[in-house]
């Protein structure tokens, strides 16, 4: 992929050593692409979750905020705990946002619907 990409071999070192070194800078730059990807035309934006663990064990969880048109825009990513956290850094937007029962409480609905979402959200059950 990096070669088809970069036209050149990267290795992994390298893309290690700016993820562990320079991850504030990378967030920078994904945080001023953002408003970019924003201007792109799409039809809907669907939030998802997955659970794994690291090497020490230690379970961690994936966020992600895709938004659908004609192609898949990706406009944030994070590894952090907490639902209501990543519904808070979810950019702005207009549409349906779709998500499974992870989502499915009020403080994330709340704050989905306050940054301009219809949410639809997989009901919990309980």
């Amino acid at each position: 992929m990096r070669k088809k990409f970069l036209k050149r071999r990267i290795p992994k070192s390298t893309l290690n050593y700016w993820e562990i070194k320079h991850s504030d800078l990378v967030k920078e730059v994904l945080r001023a692409l953002n408003p970019l990807l924003e201007q792109i035309d799409y039809l809907y934006t669907f939030l998802d979750s997955t659970k794994f663990p690291n090497w020490h064990k230690d379970l961690n969880e994936f966020f992600v905020c895709v938004r659908f048109g004609e192609t898949l825009i990706p406009v944030y990513v994070d590894l952090i705990s907490s639902k209501v956290e990543f519904a808070a850094r979810t950019p702005e937007g207009r549409g349906f946002a779709l998500a499974d029962g992870a989502f499915d409480a009020k403080k994330v609905l709340n704050e989905l619907v306050g940054k301009g979402y219809v949410s639809i959200v997989k009901p919990t059950k309980r």
